[in-house]
């Protein structure tokens, strides 16, 4: 009785969506491209969060430094230092394996832009009789 119930419920949603899995276009081509597209998104964030935390550790320098008789300040300025330094260590190896990722599997060269057409050039021209 309850395998019913759940298929009465779920029958409705299957009708609605079916129209989208059958006109849905998901081709090698597609995909290829998503997942170069993910990665070309991933090389442009990677040194933006890199810098984030370097200004994450130089934070934990500064407060470090400036808490010169402070212990548990000191202790507060090693941790960011200490995770900073992580943080930048963990990116550049994501970094590295994402570029990895890229040249192995040839992403980078999906995302070319296309070359421009020849279109042909109607240039008016008079042919002169003799």
């Amino acid at each position: 009785m309850k395998m019913k119930s759940k298929l009465v419920k779920v029958i409705p949603f299957v009708i609605l969506a079916s129209p989208l899995f059958a006109m849905a276009d998901i081709t090698t081509t597609w995909f290829v491209n998503s997942l170069s597209n993910i990665f070309t998104f991933l090389t442009a964030l990677i040194p933006f969060i890199i810098a984030l935390t370097v200004i994450v550790f130089l934070w934990g320098v500064l407060k470090f430094v400036t808490a010169a008789g402070d212990e548990e300040k000191r202790k507060e300025g090693k941790g960011f230092m200490i995770w900073g330094l992580i943080g930048v260590v963990v990116m550049i190896t994501f970094w590295g394996i994402v570029n990895l990722i890229i040249s192995w599997t040839g992403l980078a060269e999906t995302n070319l832009p296309a070359s421009i057409p020849n279109l042909p050039t109607y240039i008016n021209t008079q042919e002169t009789q003799e």
